[in-house]
């Protein structure tokens, strides 16, 4: 059996096959309703407000979305690493799923944006509380030498649900009569997703805890803690500014696209959706380029390289200069996108860019993994989280405050664009070190 096949025929095993499906259940779900919601602000049902109103209300959808990774990641590590089975807790967990699409559904009944604003809220504290548990499971369920390519399936998996997600709900959203369309699809995913959860054979604790141990959760205590137990292990915190950095480079160059495509290219959102996809499908390859690479060991010696690759590739000056004159001409489509003379090296760019990012992740989670306490897993892959969330939400700032004192979208963009790369070299060069001194061949 060859090496890819044998990678693969890790999902025919119960346990990792139910949680490889509820994992693209979960993170579909949550892409198809907070893009459906953003879709219906911009382009469809809600989109009768104010220009103020619409930008308001699509901040509030994202940052509701991400503040419960601050809230409650610290407390759903803690509840990873303290519930007696966790199969039963990943049930809760998607039960949490139904009641937030059911409270969606209303909401889309209604025409109510509060009730879908809390929706939202919802699903993203699901997701918080789904993390931990699903990294710090795979060293459980998965051999060593499993490790590796389970972490490239279930990566490439999750950046295919994203983009799924992101194309199904703009495209439900952006109509002006498809709210029970939206109520059908977000209700049906999450109840198949706990109906597989159900498959997920018990997981006991190998410690003696209980489940009203599991249940107390003290929210800032807990993030202390976590901040306080990861400072106890030294080998955690350059893996989690490692992957932070990952998360903060694609949070930046993702927030931009819709800036470049419309205000400095002059192209509507067909070209951004596009793009996007070239965006998700090389991560997807280049999380799955480990599988064949690395041949299931897992290394961190490549890591340096693929980061220096995505780095110069964000570096490359292949965004037009001048901004399009949008008020003047109608927004071209993809077809006049292609025409460009910048067509090919812009794609070129985005997925060289991608690929090297989706290869340099995959070994840094099993790392991760590996490197965290087996008692604590759940507490510092949440950890993880935080910071993930941290550095994504102040590189989102920066890049703002930067491209806000240019005079030209498209100038201020490219600037950000090589800031990113420049740091990412330093990065580079700084995680070789870090690497040479971790436990981890």
């Amino acid at each position: 059996m060859s090496n890819v096949a044998r990678s693969l025929s890790i999902l025919g095993q119960r346990k990792f096959g139910t949680l490889f499906i509820v994992q693209f259940g979960g993170a579909l779900n949550d892409n198809v309703l907070r893009n459906a919601v953003v879709a219906m602000i911009t382009f469809g049902v809600l989109s009768s407000q104010s220009e103020q109103s619409r930008g308001l209300l699509i901040q509030l959808t994202l940052g509701l979305f991400m503040l419960p990774f601050f809230l409650f990641s610290a407390s759903a590590g803690k509840f990873a690493d303290n519930c007696p089975d966790r199969a039963t807790a990943v049930r809760y967990i998607k039960f949490i799923e139904i009641v937030s699409m059911m409270v969606a559904a209303v909401g889309l009944a209604l025409g109510d944006i509060g009730l879908l604003l809390v929706a939202v809220f919802l699903a993203g504290m699901q997701s918080a509380f789904f993390g931990p548990f699903k990294y710090a499971l795979l060293p459980e369920i998965l051999l060593r030498d499993e490790l590796v390519n389970g972490n490239s399936l279930l990566n490439a998996s999750t950046y295919i649900a994203i983009l799924l997600g992101i194309y199904w709900g703009t495209d439900l959203g952006s109509a002006h009569d498809n709210s029970l369309a939206v109520t059908v699809v977000v209700v049906v995913i999450a109840l198949i997703g706990f109906g597989v959860a159900l498959n997920l054979p018990a997981l006991p604790n190998p410690r003696q805890t209980d489940w009203r141990k599991a249940w107390r959760w003290r929210i800032f205590r807990d993030i202390v803690a976590n901040l306080r137990g990861a400072l106890k292990v030294p080998a955690l915190v350059p893996l989690i500014v490692l992957i932070s950095w990952f998360w903060m480079s694609g949070a930046i160059i993702v927030a931009q696209l819709p800036l470049l495509v419309r205000d400095a290219a002059g192209f509507d959102h067909v070209t951004y959706l596009f793009l996007l996809l070239v965006v998700c499908c090389g991560i997807a390859l280049g999380s799955l380029l480990n599988i064949p690479f690395l041949r299931g060991k897992l290394s961190l010696r490549y890591a340096p390289a693929g980061l220096i690759v995505a780095s110069l590739g964000t570096m490359l000056p292949v965004w037009p200069r001048e901004d399009a004159n949008v008020a003047v001409h109608e927004l071209g489509g993809l077809t006049e996108f292609w025409s460009a003379s910048f067509a090919a090296p812009i794609v070129g760019m985005l997925l060289l860019t991608a690929v090297a990012m989706g290869f340099y992740i995959v070994p840094m989670y099993a790392a991760l993994q590996l490197a965290a306490p087996s008692a604590q897993r759940g507490r510092m892959i949440a950890t993880n989280n935080i910071i993930n969330a941290l550095m994504i939400v102040c590189g989102v700032v920066v890049a703002g405050f930067i491209i806000s004192l240019g005079s030209a979208v498209g100038g201020a963009i490219y600037q950000v664009f090589a800031l990113l790369g420049f740091c990412g070299l330093g990065v580079a060069a700084w995680s070789r070190q870090v690497f040479r001194r971790l436990q981890i061949s």
